[in-house]
């Protein structure tokens, strides 16, 4: 379930992730959406960008990212992603919302990573 500022993730096999993710900070353009939670006793950033990888490829991310580090580098734990082509269907980031197609966060087709 989406917004303009949040997200909703609920029904993830990884209960962590589950709750709502409020938009903050910008990655390649876009929106990044983040929630504060607790992964393996620790206090983290939970986090939804969208990320470009080093073969052209784009997918949305779900992943801690640790502190005073970028998204999308391999010192992400990286939970779920998604390909941008499943956004295509309208959302959050659409023209709709003012944003590019590719900007859309999928509501299916989420992958444990």
């Amino acid at each position: 379930e989406r917004s303009k500022s949040k997200v909703f993730v609920e029904g993830a096999g990884l209960e962590e992730v589950n709750g709502t993710y409020i938009q903050g900070g910008v990655h390649e353009g876009t929106p990044m959406y983040n929630k504060e939670g607790v992964w393996r006793g620790r206090e983290e950033v939970f986090r939804i960008f969208l990320c470009t990888f080093s073969n052209g490829n784009r997918s949305w991310s779900l992943s801690i990212v640790p502190k005073g580090k970028a998204p999308g580098k391999t010192t992400d734990i990286d939970f779920y992603e998604c390909p941008v082509s499943y956004g295509k269907g309208g959302g959050l980031g659409s023209p709709l919302f003012g944003g590019a197609a590719d900007n859309i966060i999928p509501n299916k087709g989420w992958k444990l990573v």
